[in-house]
């Protein structure tokens, strides 16, 4: 059987998803978690940790944009997972964070470190 929730996270934690988070209280355990919806790490950290115990696999969908506020890949046009890295000087993670706030928040997002909760 599979459930499928929708509720704003964008701008608060999980005040605005009663239905999931009484789903997840009521449910012993979840096979999977399909997250097509973070978008702050603070919101992924408070879903994970809602999900603590309760979920075997849980996937976060992120964005292509996470490149845009990364170094540039080694080719060119073609990136790969491995190139999503910040760069190391604060100023220039800064200059490119304000230019793509989104690539930004999805890339704080795959940064959360998952394993702790799950």
């Amino acid at each position: 059987m599979a459930n499928a929730f929708i509720c704003d996270r964008e701008d608060s934690d999980l005040e605005y998803c009663e239905e999931l988070i009484k789903y997840v209280k009521e449910t012993g355990f979840i096979d999977i978690v399909l997250d097509f919806s973070a978008y702050k790490s603070e919101v992924l950290e408070a879903t994970l940790e809602l999900l603590q115990g309760k979920v075997g696999l849980y996937v976060f969908i992120s964005s292509d944009s996470v490149y845009e506020v990364c170094r540039p890949s080694a080719i060119p046009g073609k990136a790969k997972e491995e190139d999503a890295v910040r760069p190391e000087g604060d100023e220039e993670q800064d200059e490119l964070n304000e230019a793509d706030n989104y690539g930004h928040e999805k890339l704080a997002g795959e940064e959360v470190n998952f394993f702790f909760a799950l």
